[in-house]
């Protein structure tokens, strides 16, 4: 009983601090996953291709000693585990995973055609199932294991089952889905003018591609959390912009790094928003308290030399992975952590 009085006393008292005193900007503590032989573990991104779940599992892909490129997953605690020994692949990556440590990506054969793919663990080995061709490519995951992506056409695979062609527009645009939340609320982006995107599921059918109005123009959507936030970039007067857009509420420009375009690829929910500006490629972090960091300003044991290029993914607690120019890296939040992550569990 005075253990439970005395932990009450700490977190009411957490509660007035942070509600009371002066804001400070969250602070992290850097850890290199590494890489699987070669020298880095990234080459140029188009999408978001790296996952963490509320676990700090970490997806993406890296670059072998042979220059294959081979998708991965590295748990706390444990070396980082290939998945892409798949026969007749030249290049695979791994790009979302869930809480139930579902993992999806795609991966290229010998005759250059893409196949998506998810890996479920079973016992101590992963097992890859490929999913229907039509879909080529897997960029989401939710709990409830709806896998999205699609080059040509935006598809969801609600398992077990195919995958569900998404209606574009009117117009028949090629599309592609990027993202997907608890309530199946997917969101991507429509080839044609890259306009940004969503679909929204009702008595188990999606409805048509709504537009997301980000402003200006060429814009994708590339994440939607829990609560119905969308983040991704819209470019305005030739420069790309993060953005966010919440329900009911008008687009936000997320702004930039001297004066740079900035492209926004994940959201938790908490509004915590990461991706990275052009400005010498640097990740950042945004938060509705602290507006646009550089993360490279906010890890209190960066290595010197080590440069946080990219940020990818971003869970529950705040924990971020991308990459830097040399491998992967996850962050984990040190000092400032708000009380909502902390009561979390």
């Amino acid at each position: 009983m005075r253990k439970q009085v005395a932990v009450a006393y700490l977190l009411a008292w957490v509660a007035v601090c942070c509600l009371a005193g002066p804001s400070e900007a969250v602070r992290f503590r850097y850890e290199n996953l590494g890489t699987l032989g070669g020298t880095h573990s990234y080459g140029s991104f188009g999408y978001k291709e790296v996952g963490i779940n509320d676990a700090g599992q970490v997806v993406g892909y890296s670059y072998m000693a042979d220059l294959a490129t081979h998708a991965f997953v590295k748990s706390p605690g444990q070396a980082m585990v290939d998945l892409g020994n798949i026969p007749g692949s030249t290049e695979n990556r791994a790009s979302c995973i869930n809480n139930q440590g579902i993992i999806g990506g795609w991966y290229r054969d010998s005759s250059f055609v893409y196949h998506a793919c998810e890996w479920v663990k079973n016992g101590d080995v992963y097992q890859l199932t490929v999913l229907p061709e039509t879909i080529r490519s897997v960029y989401g995951i939710n709990e409830a294991g709806y896998l999205v992506g699609g080059e040509y056409h935006a598809m969801v695979v609600k398992p077990p089952g195919d995958p569900v062609d998404l209606e574009p527009l009117s117009d028949g645009s090629q599309s592609t889905a990027t993202g997907i939340n608890s309530a199946n609320t997917i969101v991507g982006f429509l080839a044609s003018g890259s306009t940004a995107v969503y679909w929204t599921y009702s008595n188990g059918s999606f409805s048509a591609a709504a537009n997301l109005l980000f402003g200006g123009y060429n814009s994708k959507a590339f994440a939607i959390n829990n609560p119905g936030q969308v983040v991704g970039n819209t470019t305005i007067s030739s420069a790309s912009h993060a953005v966010l857009k919440s329900p009911g509420q008008a687009w936000q420009d997320l702004g930039n790094l001297g004066n740079n375009s900035s492209y926004a690829y994940d959201i938790n929910d908490s509004g915590w928003v990461v991706g990275h500006t052009s400005f010498n490629i640097t990740a950042f972090l945004w938060t509705p308290s602290e507006g646009l960091q550089n993360l490279n300003n906010l890890v209190v044991n960066l290595p010197a030399g080590v440069h946080l290029n990219y940020a990818f993914a971003i869970n529950k607690r705040g924990e971020i992975a991308g990459y830097t120019d040399k491998g992967v890296f996850k962050l984990t939040p040190i000092v400032g952590t708000p009380l909502s992550l902390l009561l979390l569990d």
